[in-house]
């Protein structure tokens, strides 16, 4: 476990018309990384390698285009596509003791399923390789949904963890190269649309998702290991609370049909994309 300090500041710069929306943003983050853990190892045994304290300092450019749009009843995107670019670089000469320079890309695709109002599928593929570490650390990891704070959730409109690889443990697997694929099957349950008096909490509709996981890290790029996949099924509940701020609590159960998955139920907030 590595316990984290960080401050961070950024802009978008947007570009949008009425029916796709379009931004290129700067950013600047500085993180602090304490390692909580003592390692124990035989005299005799080869040393492990200790994950060191220090600091990145991220500065960072990235790019996003959506033409996603659904509609009043939609519990999801029903139709267009989705574009993330992102580029990364610490260094001593951005103020960190940790070097690495890495480089993210997400797609993301949605389609409305014929014949069923307000079904629809959600397609998203990413990967992204990096050089250099993080004292010792991978820049990637990948796993099921790490436990979060969820008022800072909210306050920061976090949409989800990402990437995730639902089925296996938080961090699972890690690596400088990733590349990770998730299909989804959305579907309407109910439409809530109910406060409890005036009670800042308000309800309003339950639907559920079919996804399927699968994801492969490595050390080098274009060197992957064998992927690993899960399967699982989400309920979401849209609520809105303090009277403003919107967000999907996601409860959930996933398995993980390779080496190192596990049975995972899980409750958090967001959705994964």
């Amino acid at each position: 476990y590595d316990r984290h300090w960080v401050a961070g500041a950024g802009t978008l710069f947007p570009f949008s018309s009425l029916d796709r929306f379009a931004a290129v943003g700067v950013g600047y983050e500085l993180r602090y990384y304490a390692p909580q853990f003592v390692v124990r190892y035989q005299p005799d045994a080869p040393r492990p390698t200790i994950p060191r304290r220090g600091t990145t300092a991220v500065a960072s450019t990235s790019f996003f285009f959506s033409s996603a749009r659904g509609f009043a009843d939609s519990v999801s995107a029903e139709e267009g596509h989705v574009l993330a670019l992102a580029a990364r670089h610490s260094s001593r000469y951005t103020g960190g003791t940790f070097a690495f320079t890495a480089g993210d890309a997400r797609y993301q695709t949605y389609l409305k399923v014929p014949w069923l109002e307000h079904h629809a599928l959600a397609l998203q593929l990413a990967g992204g390789a990096a050089a250099g570490d993080i004292g010792d650390r991978a820049v990637y990891a990948l796993g099921g949904a790490a436990l979060a704070d969820p008022i800072l959730q909210l306050l920061r409109a976090v949409r989800g963890p990402s990437p995730t690889l639902r089925g296996y443990p938080p961090g699972a697997l890690s690596g400088n190269a990733f590349a990770l694929g998730s299909l989804e099957y959305r579907f309407p349950i109910a439409v809530l649309d109910q406060g409890i008096d005036t009670l800042p909490v308000y309800l309003r509709r339950v639907h559920g998702a079919a996804f399927a996981d699968a994801a492969a890290v490595a050390n080098e790029p274009f060197h992957f290991g064998r992927p690993r996949a899960a399967a699982g099924l989400e309920v979401r509940v849209e609520v809105t609370l303090g009277y403003s701020l919107g967000a999907i609590a996601r409860v959930g159960v996933a398995r993980g049909f390779n080496e190192g998955g596990v049975t995972q139920p899980y409750l958090t907030l967001g959705s994964p994309f």
